[in-house]
């Protein structure tokens, strides 16, 4: 039933708004970014592995935008599922073309490896656009939300946690974001890093960087290459706190002023 109500949520946004790394300071009315990728072995070595990413900007009125990030990410092992995860970004900005600028966050997440049934977050935040250049944009964020996570078992590798399946938190969120291009070819190189420390608990915290190349091949279509690193300092006994995803495949992305 969460995985139904978060479906249905994320695309409410997406129909309801419309139809490289996608900014809200840029100047398109519309932008939207499709990226897939698929690896499959088969033999002595049995793997699957599939991860899309769907970014979607609307921009309704001048001085707000509304953007979503949604990506799903599957594998298996010799035919044994090992992840299962869906994470969406959702975002209201206000005058997102200001030096700093406020926002909306809302979020939502399930994943199978670290044994999430569900989490969500809301908050807001400020964002400071540091550089922001034909060819070059820079951004730093922060942002205070609250965070409620359902866990598929109840203990941890911190004691603290132990004995229910549920753990709610408020956290601070501050982002890096950057968007370069270069060439004549106009390949672009992105970065979307993450820290979230817990504002009652000091050992609560997480890192995530999501670091890609896009390189254009033929009227929006683009070569993507995408390195995730995630680290969470509180899991469920027994699983790894870190993880790291390199991926290659391709996007597509439609820009309408």
């Amino acid at each position: 039933m969460k995985k139904i109500i978060l479906l249905i949520s994320v695309f409410w946004l997406i129909n309801l708004f419309a139809l490289a790394q996608i900014s809200e300071s840029d100047t398109a009315k519309i932008d939207i970014r499709l990226a897939s990728t698929l690896n499959q072995q088969t033999g002595n070595v049995r793997v699957l592995a599939s991860r899309n990413r769907f970014d979607f900007l609307y921009a309704p009125f001048k001085n707000i935008v509304f953007k979503t990030q949604n990506t799903y990410l599957y594998q298996e092992n010799r035919g044994v599922k090992v992840d299962d995860a869906f994470l969406s970004r959702n975002f209201i900005y206000f005058n997102p073309h200001r030096k700093v600028y406020p926002f909306i966050r809302f979020y939502f997440a399930e994943n199978f490896r670290l044994a999430i049934d569900f989490r969500y977050m809301i908050g807001g935040g400020l964002s400071w656009q540091l550089l922001q250049r034909k060819n070059h944009l820079i951004k730093l964020s922060g942002s205070a939300v609250y965070e409620e996570t359902d866990f598929s078992k109840n203990t941890f590798n911190d004691k603290t946690y132990n004995g229910s399946d549920r753990i709610k938190v408020f956290r601070e969120i501050f982002r890096l974001f950057g968007r370069h291009t270069f060439g004549k070819n106009k390949f672009v190189f992105h970065y979307d890093i993450y820290y979230q420390p817990c504002f009652s608990a000091m050992n609560n915290y997480r890192y995530l960087a999501d670091i890609g190349l896009d390189i254009p091949m033929w009227k929006g279509l683009n070569f993507t290459s995408n390195f995730l690193y995630s680290y969470e300092n509180v899991v469920v006994s027994n699983i790894l706190q870190q993880d790291t995803i390199l991926t290659f495949g391709l996007s597509y992305q439609l820009r309408k002023n």
